[in-house]
């Protein structure tokens, strides 16, 4: 017999959240619990007092067994809980940026879009690039370049609140999902945005290359009618409601 999913993942997260001694107490005292409930119910069915010695072992083998079984049952469901997240994480995260990659992106995003049209409120896109990356990697190197990626991550990574999504797009392209966001909220962080990663030093090998990266094109689009997590690249720069960083004034 296969139990409801739900209830599935209620007893999966139970024993999660009590962690590995709780989950096994919580175990052993429940099969004791039974196993002296079916000593009284047979005692009551077939007049048997099993006196003190009976549900002493009423009580001691389950406690033996359950926790035996109980601690390598939970070692090897913690163990295969760790593996599914670590996979979960890989399948769903960057490799070199260490944030959300463009699929997971989509189908988070896609979940806001629903709850954002549910509950009426505004849905905040801020879509950016590198200009110029190539010339980072012919000058400075693949591993430079690399580093630049890195570097401008973590500057975004300052201003990302619990519920903001904030994923690579592709190459040299970042975008925040910004839940709950108007379009004033999503002007000011763009520009602080911006001037994180303009401001930021970045030294790869005592060469200083911060001046090769700080043009950065930052796009807003407020939306909460259309469909536009399923659409391609180029449409995203369609719908772009505003532009609010023009890279000749911020290029140094």
């Amino acid at each position: 017999m296969k139990l409801n999913p739900n209830i599935s993942e209620k007893i999966r997260r139970f024993f999660l959240n009590q962690g590995m001694g709780r989950g096994v107490l919580y175990l052993a005292v429940g099969s004791i619990f039974i196993s002296v409930l079916f000593t009284s119910l047979i005692s009551i069915l077939f007049g048997n007092n099993p006196g003190i010695q009976g549900y002493s072992l009423a009580v001691i083998i389950p406690a033996i067994i359950a926790s035996t079984a109980g601690y390598i049952t939970l070692s090897l469901y913690f163990e295969l809980e760790q593996s599914r997240q670590e996979i979960h994480t890989l399948a769903n995260t960057d490799d070199l940026t260490q944030i959300f990659n463009r699929r997971y992106f989509f189908e988070l995003a896609e979940r806001e879009l629903e709850r954002s049209r549910r509950n009426g409120h505004s849905l905040a896109i801020i879509l950016f690039d590198i200009d110029d990356f190539k010339r980072v990697n012919d000058k400075n190197g693949h591993l430079a370049g690399d580093f630049v990626l890195h570097e401008t991550c973590q500057a975004c990574k300052v201003i990302v609140r619990p519920y903001d999504v904030f994923a690579r797009f592709g190459g040299e392209e970042f975008i925040f999902l910004l839940p709950d966001t108007d379009e004033e909220r999503a002007k000011a962080m763009a520009e602080r945005l911006r001037y994180l990663i303009s401001e930021r030093e970045v030294t790869y090998n005592e060469m200083d290359i911060h001046k090769t990266f700080c043009i950065i094109n930052v796009d807003v689009c407020i939306e909460t009618n259309r469909p536009v997590f399923s659409k391609a690249y180029a449409q995203w720069r369609e719908l772009s409601a505003l532009r609010l960083i023009n890279p000749a004034t911020t290029a140094r």
